[in-house]
């Protein structure tokens, strides 16, 4: 998964950057089940606040990687 996940981030000219969370994503209830994934950030800015929010070029982005992940496998 991280493989693919670093080709198709290079192929769109996106960061990439892969970072453990120690098991406090959402994630690792299905890695604790034996199901490979990873959380993927979608850009936001001020998380966890009341100050939270998203630019939209980086909501369209983050869809772009989405699309071109289920393309690829």
């Amino acid at each position: 998964m991280t493989v693919l996940f670093q080709k198709v981030s290079e192929e769109l000219g996106l960061p990439g950057k892969l970072i453990s969370t120690y098991g406090g994503a959402d994630n690792h209830v299905f890695c604790e089940n034996g199901l490979e994934g990873i959380v993927l950030s979608c850009g936001m800015e001020n998380v966890h606040s009341t100050e939270e929010y998203i630019k939209t070029e980086n909501l369209e982005r983050g869809a772009e990687l989405v699309k071109a992940l289920i393309l690829e496998e």
